[in-house]
């Protein structure tokens, strides 16, 4: 199953603004319904 994708220049930005996690759990949340534990935070 794919829960996030982007276009690779958008990938790439997300990378370096260190974002890519909060990206790919807010696709989790909207496209499953669930949240998880997030750990180290």
């Amino acid at each position: 199953m794919i829960i996030f994708s982007c276009l690779k220049k958008d990938f790439m930005e997300y990378v370096k603004k260190r974002i890519i996690s909060n990206k790919v759990y807010d696709a989790y949340k909207s496209k499953l319904g669930k949240k998880t534990k997030l750990y180290g935070y």
